[in-house]
């Protein structure tokens, strides 16, 4: 009961985090757009840093979210499946 707790805890703040980490990305992504093409601007960037923050901090935050997600599954199906 605790370990099924603790996992969906974990669960939920993973899926924050991921939700975090692809809005940062996402306003990044807008950054650039908005940008007035000068040469001395730092929009240019903001496409970069948004595949960058998705790469290096969105792919290993979804892999530890699907991992506590099928942890939190896993414990959920087999403390059903046990008598009490």
């Amino acid at each position: 009961m605790l370990l099924r707790e603790a996992l969906l805890a974990l669960a939920v703040l993973a899926s924050a985090a991921v939700v975090a980490v692809a809005g940062f990305a996402v306003y990044l992504l807008a950054e650039g757009y908005s940008g007035d093409g000068a040469a001395q601007g730092l929009a240019p960037l903001g496409f970069l840093l948004s595949f960058l923050v998705l790469v290096v901090a969105g792919l290993p935050a979804t892999v530890v979210c699907a991992a506590a997600w099928a942890g939190y599954s896993a414990v959920a199906r087999k403390s059903r499946r046990s008598p009490r």
